[in-house]
């Protein structure tokens, strides 16, 4: 083994060495090639911890439960909104007196869940464990709340006033409902 590494420390210094040039070669530019070692190590990136607080778990609790209380919500909505369109003129008396209060507690729960959902938004904006997932959440939900501000202030009126004859109340609260349970349904699926 030894001989070995005695014939290559003797080898490389030729090896080395610039070649000769052919005889009749004339000598060119000269090219200089500057020779790079490659860095093998991998630099990566330092790993922030992100550090939440018992109060951010707590309003994700608050937020996850009232996220579960908005579906037989909407199935309520839907139901007594239903018999009231298709008895216009002569409404079932329990349909007219569900809507209401399964509306204002659908606006109750987006309510508190656009508080809870911002702010703990806020607080994990430098996670980035999820972050595309929780943004796209946040935005289809704030863009369902608008929906159902819009549902519940203006289009509520002409459907009470019964001016609306293309059932736009309806086809809001309808698409509102349905941005809020894919929005809800990217937050279960996508983990």
């Amino acid at each position: 083994m030894s001989n070995a590494l005695a014939t290559l420390a003797r080898l490389l210094p030729a090896l080395a060495a610039e070649p000769a040039l052919p005889p009749d070669a004339t000598p060119g530019p000269a090219i200089l090639v500057e020779a790079q070692a490659l860095d093998t190590a991998r630099t990566r990136s330092r790993i922030k911890a992100v550090e939440y607080s018992s109060f951010y778990n707590t309003r994700r609790k608050i937020h996850k439960t009232m996220s579960y209380a908005m579906i037989p919500l909407f199935i309520g909505s839907y139901v007594s909104g239903d018999a009231i369109l298709k008895n216009r003129n002569n409404p079932p008396k329990w349909a007219t007196d569900l809507h209401k209060p399964f509306a204002m507690a659908t606006g109750v729960v987006f309510t508190v869940n656009t508080v809870t959902g911002l702010w703990n938004l806020w607080d994990s904006r430098k996670d980035p464990n999820g972050q595309v997932r929780r943004t796209v959440h946040g935005l289809m939900f704030m863009a369902a709340t608008a929906g159902f501000v819009y549902t519940g202030t203006s289009l509520a009126r002409s459907a009470r006033d019964r001016t609306d004859p293309s059932r736009f109340h309806r086809t809001v609260g309808l698409a509102s409902m349905g941005v809020s349970v894919l929005s809800f349904g990217v937050m279960l699926v996508f983990k």
